[in-house]
């Protein structure tokens, strides 16, 4: 095997990634950016909970997503934020600890959404995940993972449902 076969092998080497790394990427435009996108989406979503995570679902209306100054190529079907609450965690290291972890999880379980069509979903810690997190550190990663395949699980038996 001469070097030009090594650089397609499908591993990631120096700055040449892989497809396989590009497919799960979390690019910036699937996340909910700004505090008025999340206000509309908390104010008009449906919570779907699971033991560690509280989960907001806005379905969006097509005439809402309606916008002549973007291109029709630069919509994305899907838009997720995450949320950790200042008054549940007060240090800044662990709030933006939890919110990487969901990321890391939400990117990771991606392929699980992928019936989900014009939607904003906002994650975030119910009370007993914020309990769990501050006594007992040590599992966090694990438990959101699980969790999130839970809550995949829910949105798409909700989405089938309605």
């Amino acid at each position: 095997m001469n070097n030009s076969e090594n650089l397609f092998d499908g591993k990631i080497s120096g700055n040449f990634h892989s497809f396989e790394s590009k497919k799960n990427s979390l690019i910036k435009n699937e996340i909910v950016k700004g505090h008025n996108s999340y206000l509309k989406i908390l104010q008009n979503s449906v919570v779907i909970s699971t033991d560690y995570l509280k989960v907001f679902v806005n379905k969006i209306k097509v005439s809402d997503s309606v916008d002549f100054n973007q291109s029709p190529l630069l919509k994305i079907p899907l838009k997720v934020g995450f949320i950790v609450a200042k008054k549940k965690i007060r240090k800044a290291v662990l709030r933006n600890r939890l919110r990487r972890i969901l990321k890391e999880s939400y990117r990771l379980n991606k392929h699980l959404f992928n019936n989900v069509k014009d939607t904003s979903i906002i994650f975030s810690l119910s009370e007993n995940g914020y309990n769990k997190f501050l006594n007992d550190p040590g599992q966090k990663i694990h438990v959101i993972k699980v969790e999130m395949i839970k809550a995949a699980e829910k949105i798409n038996k909700y989405f089938i449902n309605k």
